[in-house]
């Protein structure tokens, strides 16, 4: 995501996170970017396109 949307919170702590946990699935977080580890109720492409960035 680095070429993708940028926080516009203030930050704490900068790549220290590896897994997002929310309504719509699980994701790891690395070097590369989030990949999709599950969703609940949307698939993939939906789920991308609510987010606006590209996920894998």
């Amino acid at each position: 995501m680095a070429n993708g949307p940028r926080c516009t919170y203030p930050l704490t702590g900068v790549d220290c996170v590896s897994g997002v946990y929310t309504d719509h699935g699980v994701f790891d977080v690395g070097p590369d970017g989030a990949r999709i580890r599950e969703t609940y109720g949307v698939d993939t492409h939906e789920l991308a396109e609510q987010l606006g960035i590209t996920l894998s």
